[in-house]
């Protein structure tokens, strides 16, 4: 990982270590318009970006990754770069596995998916073959710390998932000052979403005092400089703290596992198209409280990291303390807390069709204390409505 403001300089030196020759640089629409962006990025990697591919979408459709693995073939692109978010960060994970696979089609993809079985999860992904992948990340989405990237699936309306070590970015650029460029409100946006991984993994059942501890201080870190970045945009110092902060928060997800606000937000993102940063928005604060009398004891080590002193909050009320907390922090962040409040329109046929899909992911496995039941998740999602 090479990180700090004008990190990005070091690009040839990274595409060195990769041994490429040829990459395809793959960044939003709206990036693909910046054509200094683009100039300057090639300089900046000896020539070697070859080939852009801008139709990056929300949420990753199958046809958007199969046409950016068009896109590296015709190319002959020997490493991909990705600049930008989550998503641009999946496109880029599929597209090595398309290439290094020689995946040509949504059947022959469909077939790499995780899947669930009896004997637990299988990840036919663990063992592909994949192109080098530089990630140079402009949110906080966290993506590029891991080894899994997320598809719609276009017949199912589900999160598709493939996982595995080769699917792991072969390095990371943490630029702040490049990061800076991102609107202060995407930024904070995206770190809800770093925050859901920090608290979710320090409530997962298979959590450590390892991941905890990093977990803990990402939480520290994000209630802090937050705020202070909507209020200080240009502060190159407040968006590396935040990129060490998403570092940290991922550690957890590594070492153990996310949880129902996750799994719910899948379902969101897919089904309606809400942005993961605001689907943690909506669901993160209901799912602390939900999860409160299984994960009591865990809730005051995020109350404290928080800098709220939880010895004279009893364990009845620790869930309704942490949720109005965050509830605090994304009113001051001017961040929706509804599916409402951010223009969703949802009906009863919705709320089923979410709740079906959010027992078919693989995270539901890992809510502490167990899987709801219908009844229970059915009265969560409508609560986030």
């Amino acid at each position: 990982m090479w990180s700090g403001a004008g990190s990005v300089s070091c690009l040839a030196e990274v595409l060195d270590v990769c041994g490429a020759t040829r990459a395809l640089l793959i960044i939003t629409p709206s990036a693909g318009r910046d054509t200094s962006l683009i100039s300057r990025l090639t300089e900046l990697s000896g020539q070697r970006i070859v080939e852009v591919f801008d139709a990056v979408e929300p949420h990753t459709p199958y046809r958007v990754a199969l046409a950016a693995a068009d896109a590296a073939r015709s190319a002959r692109a020997d490493c991909v770069i990705s600049l930008g978010g989550g998503s641009t960060i999946d496109t880029a994970r599929l597209v090595s596995l398309c290439v290094g696979e020689n995946i040509l089609t949504e059947a022959q993809l469909y077939e790499f998916r995780a899947q669930r079985s009896e004997q637990g999860p299988i990840f036919p992904a663990a063992a592909a073959h994949t192109l080098p992948h530089i990630a140079i990340p402009t949110t906080l989405s966290s993506a590029e710390f891991g080894d899994g990237g997320a598809l719609t699936n276009p017949t199912t309306g589900n999160k598709d998932l493939f996982a595995g070590p080769p699917m792991a970015a072969t390095a990371v650029i943490l630029d702040s000052e490049l990061a800076a460029a991102t609107p202060a409100t995407a930024w904070v946006m995206t770190g809800m979403r770093t925050l859901d991984h920090a608290i979710e993994t320090v409530l997962s059942d298979r959590s450590s005092l390892f991941s905890d501890s990093l977990s803990c201080a990402a939480i520290t870190a994000l209630v802090r400089v937050l705020p202070a970045t909507l209020a200080n945009p240009n502060d190159v110092q407040l968006r590396s703290d935040a990129q060490l902060a998403s570092w940290q928060s991922y550690f957890g997800v590594s070492n153990g596992t996310l949880g129902l606000s996750h799994a719910i937000g899948h379902q969101l993102g897919a089904r309606l198209g809400l942005a993961h940063g605001l689907s943690s928005c909506v669901t993160l604060p209901k799912v602390v409280k939900f999860l409160a009398p299984r994960t009591g004891d865990k809730i005051r080590s995020i109350l404290r990291a928080c800098g709220i002193a939880d010895s004279g909050v009893s364990s009845p009320d620790l869930g309704d303390t942490l949720a109005e907390l965050l509830t605090a922090l994304i009113s001051g962040l001017g961040l929706p807390l509804t599916l409402t409040a951010a223009g969703m329109v949802i009906d009863d046929s919705d709320v089923s069709a979410i709740v079906d899909g959010i027992f078919l992911d693989f995270l539901v496995d890992g809510i502490p204390g167990g899987i709801p039941t219908r009844e229970e998740m059915t009265d969560l999602v409508r609560s986030v409505i």
